[in-house]
């Protein structure tokens, strides 16, 4: 029991929060003689079940968000780490084509074909992050069935 300055005395009821630590109480206090019944304790408890939960859920929120945005982070930069080594060896198939007088070998031309895969695969992979970030705008193209099957084709014959 206590004395509540003008609500006079007062039967309180505390029940802990269980939750990771955090020290907190459901409070509960009454000036109605034979408070608190069983079904009151019961309602008590309950509340102090519901907020530790909502505790628990609002962290596990948060914790989500933090590793969404990692996540997010971690793909956005192996996007960029990805693509500096893709350009200086664009360059040398450039500079061998050019040593064979602009006929590249057909080894040549299959590096050259891996290396634009490996730039739309990089791409997507930017593309990952931008959509997460919601700043990915989409662009239509047309393209002959025909080409993708022969570059698909292509792409998977041994040398």
């Amino acid at each position: 029991r206590v004395v509540c300055g003008e609500l006079g005395e007062l039967t309180a009821v505390a029940e802990p929060l269980a939750y990771g630590g955090t020290e907190g109480y459901v409070v509960v206090a009454s000036s109605t003689p034979g408070f608190p019944t069983l079904r009151e304790v019961v309602a008590i408890k309950t509340a102090s079940s519901l907020v530790t939960t909502a505790l628990e859920t609002a962290q596990a929120l948060r914790e989500r968000e933090a590793a969404l945005r990692a996540k997010d982070d971690f793909l956005a930069m192996l996007g960029h780490e990805l693509r500096n080594p893709l350009a200086p060896i664009a360059t040398a198939l450039d500079v061998m084509q050019l040593r064979n007088g602009g006929a590249g070998s057909r080894e040549e031309q299959v590096m050259r074909r891996q290396i634009e895969y490996l730039r739309r695969l990089v791409d997507d992979l930017m593309d990952i992050s931008k959509i997460s970030r919601d700043a990915l705008v989409l662009e239509r193209d047309t393209h002959e069935l025909r080409e993708i099957v022969a570059d698909a084709v292509e792409a998977t014959a041994t040398i």
